[in-house]
């Protein structure tokens, strides 16, 4: 299983009052297609963590990871000082 996290607007987009999804994990799943499952626009987001590391949609999920997903305007200046995890 992978827990997603959702934040702000995202949280809302997706119906859950938490904004905690478990989902199954599937073979060679990266963010892009998590993404995708969750019907969220790549430009909607501003900030991705997997398992505390901020991460790029190219990165594979594995059974176990946490997933947190911010919107644009919630992604401040985090990704002009942090490196992308691929």
């Amino acid at each position: 299983m992978i827990e997603v996290h959702l934040y702000g607007v995202l949280k809302d987009k997706a119906g859950k009052d938490n904004g905690v999804i478990h989902l199954r994990q599937e073979e060679s799943q990266d963010i892009f297609s998590l993404l995708s499952h969750l019907n969220i626009d790549e430009d909607d987001v501003g900030l991705i963590f997997v398992n505390g590391e901020y991460s790029s949609t190219g990165r594979t999920l594995k059974d176990g990871d946490r997933v947190g997903i911010f919107p644009t305007n919630m992604s401040l200046l985090y990704k002009w000082y942090f490196r992308k995890r691929d």
